[in-house]
């Protein structure tokens, strides 16, 4: 049984000339019990 669920994440920073692309449509599932750490600046 999921607690969480993320679907097609995405994240840039930068503007449109100079963009990083960090996260590009990751999936994501946490299920009951797990332990999930978000890292980054």
């Amino acid at each position: 049984m999921s607690i969480l669920e993320a679907q097609k994440i995405y994240k840039s920073y930068g503007n449109k000339f100079n963009r990083q692309e960090v996260l590009k449509g990751i999936d994501i599932q946490v299920e009951k019990g797990d332990f999930v750490s978000i890292l980054g600046a």
